[in-house]
């Protein structure tokens, strides 16, 4: 729980830097508003019903208030790195104190995440910014502050969309529970995520939760996860090793084991599986 704790908070840092020297896959629950450009590598983003590909030298927009999965891939003599910069709530209450500008309800709503297209301007942010990391000499708080505002002005000129989608965007409604769990029960998060993003107190989201669901939220988590499983299993053909992470089970000897408990037979030995699965 430590470590996952600590990767967190780093990833939510203003400005953040990811190295892999192999293929890796990570969780990811935003709280921020991010802007994010691979630097070398490939990666792809995926969200319920949602996949988005990147390639080196491409940006990604990421909207907070969601569960999302990354699969990141290095190239063949080079780490996968990415950069992101992180625009908090903070941050973003100060900019609009600071330019006068009035928060209000946003009728449009914008894409977990989604690809903007390459700018000269958004270029030079990002390019200086790799340049103090391959340096390693990061920028102490005021220039990244500075940074930040740099690129929300580049936003503002170039992308002005998604400019006033930021400054206008809020996260913490309340949300349809039946809906949002429908979306994101593959998600491995504690249940003080979900309620959160779900936009309840714990103690409120346990108890809309029994209310509709008429179970334990972890039970019918697990329930569902299992469900889906053996569905994707028996009638699409997947293997169990392809699947387990993209259900929330951290390794395959745990869900198999779940499964077992829950069905009777480890997931290799449904009916109607092939023979190829049990090599």
């Amino acid at each position: 729980m430590k470590t996952e704790k600590k990767t967190i908070l780093r990833s939510e840092l203003p400005l953040y830097t990811a190295n892999y020297g192999k293929r890796t896959q990570r969780e990811l629950f935003e709280r921020n508003f991010k802007l994010i450009k691979i630097l070398s590598g490939h990666t792809l983003l995926s969200a319920y019903d949602r996949q988005l590909y990147l390639e080196t030298n491409t940006y990604a927009f990421v909207t907070p208030g969601g569960f999302s999965k990354i699969k990141m891939y290095p190239e063949r003599h080079k780490p996968f790195r990415l950069m992101c910069l992180n625009f908090n709530d903070l941050f973003l209450e100060e900019y609009r104190r600071k330019n006068t500008i009035r928060k209000i309800q946003c009728t449009s709503h914008l894409p977990c995440f989604e690809t903007i297209k390459t700018d000269p301007w958004l270029d030079a942010v990002f390019a200086s910014l790799n340049y103090y990391t391959q340096e390693g000499n990061l920028p102490d708080e005021q220039l990244i502050h500075m940074k930040l505002t740099e690129c929300l002005y580049v936003l503002k000129c170039k992308y002005h969309e998604l400019y006033q989608g930021i400054l206008q965007h809020s996260i913490g409604n309340k949300t349809d529970l039946q809906t949002f769990m429908t979306k994101n029960y593959m998600h491995n998060a504690p249940l003080e995520r979900f309620a959160e993003l779900s936009g309840r107190s714990l103690s409120t989201f346990r108890r809309d939760f029994q209310n509709i669901f008429g179970m334990q939220p972890h039970k019918w988590i697990l329930q569902k996860r299992l469900e889906t499983a053996y569905k994707r299993i028996v009638e699409y053909r997947e293997k169990p090793s392809d699947i387990f992470w993209e259900l929330g089970f951290e390794t395959l000897a745990h869900f198999s084991r779940k499964f077992k408990e829950h069905y009777g037979y480890a997931p290799s030995k449904c009916p109607a599986i092939n023979d190829e699965f049990n090599t």
